[in-house]
């Protein structure tokens, strides 16, 4: 009797490796998604970030005030 073998096709195992590899993916990107902080915390951070902007443009809008009420000094003499 001639018993016949069946064949694979060539890319069998590059497309079952492929496949894996996106499964593997796939479950990393749900559990990163899953471990996302939760809401009160982005809204604590947000207003932190807020609070420092606000802060620092105070401090710019100040220091632009000191230096146009220096007195302004010539250099070379006036024309």
């Amino acid at each position: 009797m001639n018993a016949r073998r069946k064949r694979r096709h060539p890319l069998a195992e590059l497309v079952m490796w492929l496949g894996l590899s996106l499964l593997a993916t796939l479950a990393a990107l749900v559990w990163v998604v899953a471990q996302l902080p939760a809401d009160a915390q982005l809204d604590n951070s947000h207003m932190a970030g807020m609070k420092e902007g606000y802060d620092m443009c105070l401090a710019y809008e100040e220091s632009v005030r000191e230096r146009a009420a220096a007195k302004p000094v010539l250099l070379g003499g006036a024309l």
